[in-house]
């Protein structure tokens, strides 16, 4: 299943406008059609890991 930009950002719980410049980086694979972006759920779920093992891990840095 692939997302807008804006149902990928609220799922993730980010900014669309952060997550465009991520998509735009190549950080977060994604596909413009037109001019809108689309994420599919495996990069979404990707992106969503990753936030939770860097913020994991800054937590136990700073503990």
């Amino acid at each position: 299943m692939d997302y807008t930009l804006k149902e990928a950002a609220d799922i993730a719980g980010v900014t669309p406008t952060n997550l465009r410049i991520l998509c735009k980086k190549g950080t977060i694979p994604a596909k413009k059609r037109g001019n809108v972006w689309f994420i599919s759920e495996t990069s979404l779920n990707g992106y969503q890991q990753f936030i939770r093992r860097n913020k994991t891990s800054k937590e136990q840095d700073n503990g």
